[in-house]
């Protein structure tokens, strides 16, 4: 049985994780070497992108409309 404690010991790995995750990232893009390198890509990554969150919708659309 989970107690307080043990709910607070898994809130607080979370927010240390999204810290150095999110802070990771932010110093990584401030380097201008990363960022150039991001802006050349960012259109390849762009539709990448828009094409995997496109078929998802897709599928799930026709989830939705197959009959049962």
């Amino acid at each position: 049985m989970e107690t307080f404690g043990d709910a607070l010991r898994v809130v607080a790995g979370c927010g240390i994780i999204g810290l150095l995750v999110f802070g990771g990232y932010a110093v990584c893009f401030a380097l201008p070497l990363v960022r150039r390198g991001f802006m050349r890509i960012r259109r390849l990554f762009d539709a990448a992108l828009a094409i995997l969150f496109g078929y998802a919708g897709w599928r799930m659309l026709a989830a939705a409309l197959k009959p049962l």
